[in-house]
């Protein structure tokens, strides 16, 4: 066969090169694309592997691995649905529900880092300053999230006692000369914590 023709791959029916699939047992040919979505890495012994399957086996993986894709997008559609309506509070009860159980403490965290730049502590910096606030606007976002997420998936419907923290890592050091000029050359950590305890509520 030319080097340069045109195969279809079994899996996303594609056309592709020669040097772009592999063939199957059943002398077909599946992309390496699709090789390595169903986990194969594109080594010497994988495409033995494949080479050894028949186009029937693969075809199985791929609808195996749709099924499990759709079926963790559904839990993460049920999560989303679950969490967005989910009530929090900083205090112990909410006006209209009844605390029915109480479980565990739970927090979530993550961590925002900003590279500096020269002079990133001197006057006119404000671009900068505006990128910081808008990424922990999100960083606040995205761990309020997962912290739902955690109670969701112990059984719980809300979160009393909601608190937060930051704690900061400044591009603060010494050079060899004991000096502080090589400060500008590190990265800025903000960490951020949220915790609370995970509660069932019922409405009055």
């Amino acid at each position: 066969m030319p080097l340069f023709s045109k195969d279809s791959c079994i899996i996303c029916t594609e056309e592709k090169g020669k040097l772009s699939t592999t063939p199957t047992g059943s002398g077909s040919r599946i992309c390496l694309e699709c090789a390595t979505t169903l986990g194969f890495e594109t080594t010497a012994a994988n495409i033995t592997t494949i080479g050894s399957m028949s186009d029937d086996e693969l075809l199985n993986l791929s609808k195996q691995g749709e099924e499990m894709e759709e079926a963790r997008k559904e839990s993460e559609r049920e999560r989303n649905r679950a969490t967005s309506g989910m009530l929090v509070t900083s205090g112990f009860n909410f006006d209209g529900y009844t605390v029915t159980k109480y479980g565990p403490h739970i927090a979530s965290d993550d961590v925002y880092k900003e590279e500096m730049r020269p002079g990133f502590w001197s006057v006119g910096q404000s671009d900068q300053d505006e990128n910081i606030s808008i990424a922990l606007t999100e960083l606040r976002r995205k761990t309020l999230l997962e912290l739902k997420g955690k109670a969701h998936e112990l059984g719980y419907n809300a979160i009393t006692g909601l608190d937060f923290s930051y704690t900061t890592l400044g591009p603060f050091n010494t050079n060899a000369h004991h000096g502080s000029d090589a400060r500008n050359n590190l990265a800025y950590y903000i960490f951020l914590t949220y915790k609370g305890n995970a509660v069932v509520i019922e409405k009055n």
